[in-house]
């Protein structure tokens, strides 16, 4: 009984590092997608556009369930805009706004 408790003490210690390394390497690596604006993909395919020297002169919206995640050149570049999926998701500039001025927010 002795010798089994001392096997089995053996292996729970790296069997528990696997398990938390696994779970760090997962966490770090899953990713999702994330939705853009079709300005931000306009906006990115004329960065790509210029540091290719692409000629193409059209770019296609990438969606996934009604949202933009990202576009195609013409010329076969593909964009896909991801984050990990333990990042919070982006506030927009408003609601950064109204937190740091109290809910007192005005467009001119």
């Amino acid at each position: 009984m002795l010798m089994l408790q001392s096997i089995l003490g053996s292996f729970a210690l790296p069997t528990w590092l696997i398990l938390i390394a696994y779970f760090a390497w997962f966490s770090l690596s899953a990713k999702d997608y994330a939705s853009m604006t079709p300005r931000d993909a306009g906006t990115l395919w004329k960065i790509h556009k210029r540091s290719a020297e692409c000629r193409s002169n059209r770019w296609h919206a990438i969606r996934r369930k009604e949202n933009i995640v990202g576009f195609e050149c013409e010329c076969g570049y593909r964009h896909l805009e991801k984050r990990p999926i333990t990042a919070k998701t982006p506030r927009s500039t408003r609601e950064r706004c109204r937190e740091l001025t109290g809910g007192f927010y005005h467009t001119y």
